[in-house]
């Protein structure tokens, strides 16, 4: 089935909409998506974080997302298992393996956090973002395309909020590890890669130098 909601959503036509389902396969899967992803997800969580290596694998996917299905893609039952992998290398879990229910709530966090891949960007001269957190992720998609610059003004401060929040949260320790460790490396994407800094205080600004 191809749900209507994909072309009301994201404006594409029927036959985009079924083509991109079609040309998702395992092969094109494992072949085009399996690199760019591992490379995303082990530097987001690692402890020695490559800005680097995130930045292009993010500039990789939005690229595979521009050819192939998104659902498809994350569903597969490849993906599951690169992920279940790169999860075990980076927190060493050989020992002890995580519970399943973790490993799928980490999954889909990552599902939210590449969305806005798949959505179009328009044309613009400036990408603001409000927070140094995930908008920029469509920001660096905006300036790739567009040559855009990147403004980031904080009220609050992303990462610290973020941090007081899981921690004081009822999930998991491994959960509350993989979020952290993602929102401290969306979070040094944000400020390195923006054009412009700002902050309505300066009790922001020794977090934003940390």
């Amino acid at each position: 089935p191809y749900p209507l909601s994909d072309i009301m959503n994201y404006n594409n036509s029927f036959y985009k909409v079924v083509h991109k389902k079609k040309e998702t396969t395992d092969n094109n899967i494992v072949y085009y998506f399996l690199n760019p992803f591992r490379s995303f997800v082990s530097n987001l969580i690692c402890q020695h974080k490559n800005l680097d290596a995130i930045e292009k694998s993010l500039y990789d996917l939005w690229r595979y997302f521009e050819r192939f299905d998104f659902d498809l893609t994350m569903e597969n039952i490849h993906v599951w298992k690169e992920f279940k992998a790169i999860l075990s290398d980076e927190f060493n879990t050989k020992d002890q393996e995580p519970l399943i229910s973790d490993v799928a709530f980490c999954r889909q966090y990552i599902t939210k956090l590449l969305l806005p891949l798949v959505v179009p960007i328009p044309k613009v001269d400036i990408a603001h973002l409000t927070l140094a957190g995930l908008p920029i992720i469509p920001a660096l998609i905006a300036k790739k395309k567009y040559n855009a610059a990147i403004v980031t003004t904080e009220h609050g401060v992303f990462i610290r909020e973020n941090m007081i929040n899981i921690s004081s949260s009822s999930l998991s320790f491994f959960i509350k590890r993989f979020i952290i460790n993602c929102s401290e490396s969306i979070a040094r994407l944000a400020y390195t890669r923006s054009d412009l800094v700002t902050s309505v205080n300066k009790f922001n600004t020794t977090w934003e130098f940390r």
